[in-house]
């Protein structure tokens, strides 16, 4: 998967198929998925086959209390190529229109509840929207939740909206030297929250009093011989590269450590927010009187769309 973000929605589409539910009541509807991209939040342009969402679905009766995933827990819905999606096992719509299906989806996948950065989900017993413990390993790593969608037999099309559940930090040089140039580099982060739990009842992340914080050494670029290559600056345009750019749970860092022009410079950013599916960009400007830096949040970068649909 390349390193470009997008935001997605996840369409639940309905075709005809027969079973029986446990009642031994006859469900005429299978419950199929299709996605498409809207716009670009998402680590990759498309999803590669093989590639999964984790789903949990609900079943309730509406102006009644959401209760323990007992449709759906932590089930695959798998990208299969062509842009095509499935579920290892057939699900159906009750025919009861009384009763309703409610779902919620996460990304990257985790069969066994934890990995690497799927820290752990909601027990199976838990009752009411799902939780997801995140756990910061790799400044490139996305972090996508789909929010409550709902459907019945009568109501067959349930879209996901889908978004970025972590903050994206950019890092980038610029000067208003007239004449020359500068060079830099950014060495570290200070400060990275390691570890917090994402409430799909909020839709937001909730982090302990005081959470575990790791200091996060950024790659380089490179020249050809594989040694680091510093920055050059000749212009008051901001150079950003994708060595810099990072993908970090929404609690501010601490500091940044740079390079500018042989010398080790650290720049404070503890009053600088990072908000979740927001682009805080930092942008470090070296002059004849000394360095500055401003921060600015915007929204990730928007463009095409792609579509997806299953058989």
């Amino acid at each position: 998967m390349n390193l470009k973000l997008y935001i997605l929605s996840i369409v639940v589409l309905l075709c005809s198929s027969c079973s029986k539910d446990s009642t031994g009541q006859q469900e005429s509807v299978q419950v199929n998925f299709a996605t498409r991209i809207e716009m670009p939040t998402k680590v990759g342009e498309y999803f590669e086959a093989g590639e999964k969402l984790g789903l949990f679905g609900y079943n309730y009766i509406q102006g009644e209390d959401i209760m323990a995933p007992d449709f759906m827990y932590n089930v695959a819905l798998e990208h299969t190529g062509e842009r095509k999606w499935n579920t290892e096992k057939r699900y159906y719509w009750s025919p009861n229109t009384f009763k309703w299906k409610r779902f919620y989806a996460y990304y990257p996948y985790e069969e066994s509840g934890t990995g690497e950065n799927i820290a752990g989900l909601s027990p199976a017993a838990h009752t009411g929207a799902p939780y997801v413990d995140f756990t910061f390993t790799d400044s490139k790593t996305d972090f996508i939740v789909c929010a409550a969608a709902d459907g019945n037999v009568e109501n067959p099309v349930v879209q996901f909206t889908a978004k970025h559940a972590l903050a994206k930090l950019t890092i980038g040089f610029a000067t208003d030297i007239q004449e020359g140039y500068a060079y830099a580099k950014a060495l570290k982060v200070n400060g990275v929250t390691k570890a917090g739990r994402y409430e799909f009842s909020t839709g937001a992340f909730t982090f302990d009093a005081n959470p575990e914080r790791v200091d996060f050494e950024l790659s380089q670029p490179k020249n050809e011989n594989g040694t680091d290559k510093d920055i050059i600056i000749d212009s008051n345009n901001a150079v950003y590269i994708d060595e810099y750019t990072m993908y970090l749970l929404p609690n501010a860092v601490t500091s940044i450590e740079t390079v500018i022009n042989g010398v080790q410079k650290s720049f404070d950013l503890s009053h600088v927010p990072l908000e979740s599916g927001k682009n805080t960009s930092i942008r470090i400007v070296i002059n004849q009187k000394g360095v500055s830096f401003t921060a600015s949040i915007g929204d990730w970068e928007t463009g095409g769309s792609v579509d997806g649909t299953i058989d």
